[in-house]
């Protein structure tokens, strides 16, 4: 018995030793109060859980998690939504894009979430799945939150814009110097 109290084999046993000794014959059950604790414990785990999740939600880390499982658009892909978003605005209604911007920010905090950028790419845009698919928008929205924070503030949609509409306002530039061209040939 001493042999097994002393597991160290120092002449003498600790406070620990004794624990450990007297745990041996307890049954495996636990006690009301245990019972109470382990529930209290598990709860508290449940409720930093869905705290974290909702804080994880609000700063967007999930948004940022979702794009970086696609490639950010090539310049291509940004020419051709420049094209879309071109369509879109024929009548002029966008003068310039920090007004679309503002337009996006439905809660006006200054950062635009996916979900607004999405409603306007589909709905103020008229842009459906056929037109550019949710791959193609996550990919768009890759290449513009050029931080990965999971939101756009309007320096970054500045710039987005300017690159994908670049080409189109170069080729329209183009295509009304021919026109003009044309015409000019035509009075001759």
């Amino acid at each position: 018995l001493w042999k097994t109290l002393d597991a160290a084999l120092r002449g003498f046993i600790d406070a620990g030793e004794l624990s450990r000794f007297l745990k041996l014959g307890q049954p495996k059950t636990l006690t009301p109060a245990q019972i109470a604790r382990k529930k209290m414990l598990e709860a508290k785990a449940q409720e930093r859980k869905a705290l974290q999740e909702e804080l994880d939600r609000k700063l967007a880390k999930d948004v940022a998690k979702k794009a970086k499982q696609v490639e950010p658009a090539t310049l291509k892909d940004l020419h051709a939504f420049g094209a879309h978003f071109a369509r879109a605005n024929k009548g002029g209604q966008i003068t310039n894009y920090y007004t679309l911007f503002k337009h996006m920010d439905g809660d006006q905090s200054g950062k635009v979430e996916f979900v607004e950028f999405e409603t306007m790419v589909r709905k103020d845009l008229g842009l459906s799945d056929e037109d550019l698919t949710n791959r193609q928008l996550w990919s768009l929205w890759r290449r513009i939150d050029e931080d990965g924070s999971g939101f756009i503030c309007a320096g970054e949609f500045g710039r987005f814009m300017r690159s994908a509409c670049e080409h189109v306002d170069k080729s329209e530039s183009i295509e009304r110097n021919l026109n003009s061209e044309a015409v000019i040939k035509l009075k001759e």
